[in-house]
């Protein structure tokens, strides 16, 4: 993830450059001619993605874990229910 994050902040550093020393023409060729909007999106959403399933495995472990440690006190209060 820190190399796309990486990617990402060299692209935005050329933009501010771009976007600060060319004209609005040379800007928008470099930013949608030669494919850097496309590549930043793309580097973005594969980044989105990548925490996406990283916030989701930790929700599962948590989860997990949970269960793990919830049995007894299940059975322990299926036993009250029973009785």
């Amino acid at each position: 993830m820190e190399k796309l994050r990486a990617e990402i902040r060299e692209i935005m550093q050329q933009m501010l450059l771009k976007k600060n020393l060319s004209s609005e023409e040379e800007f928008q060729h470099w930013w949608i001619d030669e494919g850097n909007e496309k590549r930043y999106f793309a580097l973005q959403g594969r980044l989105e993605e990548m925490e996406e399933r990283k916030r989701r495995e930790k929700l599962l472990s948590y989860h997990y874990m949970n269960t793990m440690e919830e049995p007894e006190k299940a059975s322990e209060e299926e036993e009250k229910d029973d009785l």
